[in-house]
């Protein structure tokens, strides 16, 4: 049940990233659901794998290589990678053209500094602005969550919409030649 619900979102983000690149999604309906189960699979298990790396990765090193400067960053680096490689699948893959790797890297990074600095603003919040002790900071918790979940799925958006903004009439992000990017004779 749960891999249906988030192929179901990976389909919803797939139909946004259709609109956001204006192609229209030709796959037949067993592919397309196939495609985002396999999809969200893998972004679930590199989120996973990420998520792991960043809070147990530095350790994992400190125990392999010693203690040092960088063994206590590489588990942040190593999640972060994931996490981009977590991003970057859907932007490839989903679209109802397949996307060039270096626009979907590219977008990936954008959107994974972002949602790094608004999840570190929400833990900023929920450790020194919020006070647990009265009514509007237990009754705020819902809305503030809801706003940063929105928030979000905004950056993703954004993210992909900046690095298609970015390549527009430089060169088409997508791998298939289109009737709009043949060149006339």
């Amino acid at each position: 049940m749960a891999i249906w619900q988030l192929s179901s979102s990976v389909r919803v983000t797939a139909d946004a990233l259709d609109r956001l690149y204006g192609v229209e999604n030709q796959r037949r309906l067993l592919e397309w659901l196939g495609m985002s189960i396999a999809v969200s699979l893998a972004v679930a298990i590199c989120l996973l794998v990420a998520g792991v790396a960043i809070f147990f990765g530095g350790e994992l090193t400190e125990s392999l290589h010693g203690p040092s400067a960088l063994t206590s960053i590489a588990g942040y680096v190593l999640g972060w990678r994931i996490a981009v490689a977590a991003i970057a699948i859907p932007l490839r893959y989903m679209p109802g053209e397949r996307v060039k790797w270096r626009f979907a890297g590219t977008g990936a990074l954008v959107t994974v500094v972002a949602w790094a600095l608004a999840t570190a603003a929400f833990g900023l919040y929920l450790t020194l602005v919020i006070d647990y002790g009265s009514l509007f900071g237990s009754l705020a918790i819902p809305f503030v969550l809801l706003f940063y979940l929105n928030f979000a799925a905004l950056i993703f958006l954004i993210g992909v919409w900046l690095e298609r903004r970015r390549h527009t009439g430089v060169e088409r992000p997508l791998q298939v030649e289109t009737r709009d990017t043949e060149e006339e004779d």
